[in-house]
């Protein structure tokens, strides 16, 4: 049974982040899109042609504007989303992430109000969850 991984964020980071994830085929890979109508533009056109022009996304990767069904039955979950909108976009997503499921937090920078780093916020809002840092 393929490991299912949803990416939070549909720019450059995100898109290509699921790229190569769905290189491997023991992964089903899910792509959010915070705009629907992007999000049906790339998932109809296998082409993130505002953020990443020039790289098609393979047919494994489930591109959607709708964070419910990008985020059911996922193992791990990959935030993509800028420093600037993490803390808002987990507020918003809380009720849709899977209790147990662990998080990778992709963004660098400090949160300006706070100076919470990324992982920091992602543990205020999800405590329930393991949150790790790339980079």
């Amino acid at each position: 049974m393929k490991r299912r991984i949803c990416i939070l964020g549909g720019g450059a980071m995100g898109t290509a982040c699921a790229v190569v994830l769905a290189r491997n085929a023991e992964y089903d890979v899910r792509l959010w899109v915070r705009n629907p109508e992007y999000a049906r533009t790339i998932a109809e056109t296998r082409l993130n042609t505002r953020l990443l022009p020039g790289v098609s996304l393979p047919s494994a990767i489930r591109v959607s504007g709708d964070a419910a069904t990008a985020l059911a039955d996922a193992e791990l979950v990959v935030s993509c989303i800028p420093i600037k909108g993490i803390r808002s976009a987990l507020e918003t997503l809380r009720p849709l992430v899977p209790p147990a499921v662990t998080l990778v937090n992709t963004a660098k920078g400090i949160e300006t109000d706070t100076l919470a780093r990324p992982s920091q916020m992602m543990a205020d809002v999800l405590p329930n969850n393991t949150v790790v840092t790339l980079g």
